[in-house]
């Protein structure tokens, strides 16, 4: 009895060994599998991120180019404005010179005419 007792602990050491052997073996696969799987969701994800990232940089950069061509445009109205606004101050000034010359000589035939009008008064008095 003695032996069948001893091959009975025997068998259920044997048993019992062989389940922590095949969970412990199953431990280590599952973790190194869940490692794994980690590993690759994170990876996928960094990808994504990465690949949001650069579609958002790459719509950062037609805006921005879309900005400096406004700005150019704007820069050639602003020119052309800023020679148009000196041509026509030009022009302004010239005819404020005229207007100012035209002024002179109107006050010139006045006096001149004021002086015919006395001397014309002057001769119908004699």
């Amino acid at each position: 009895m003695m032996n069948d007792q001893f091959s009975l602990v025997q068998l259920i050491m044997a048993i019992l060994s062989s389940s922590v052997v095949s969970s412990s073996v199953t431990s280590l696969f599952s973790r190194r599998q869940n490692v794994a799987t980690v590993d690759a969701t994170v990876r996928n994800t960094l990808g994504e991120v990465i690949a949001d990232l650069r579609n958002q940089i790459d719509f950062l950069n037609k805006q921005i180019l879309s900005a400096l061509s406004r700005e150019k445009e704007y820069m050639v109205l602003m020119t052309d404005t800023t020679k148009e606004n000196n041509s026509l101050r030009a022009e302004l000034t010239a005819s404020q010179l005229s207007i100012r010359h035209l002024e002179g000589l109107k006050q010139k035939y006045e006096l001149k005419l004021a002086n015919y009008e006395t001397i014309k008064k002057r001769a119908e008095a004699h």
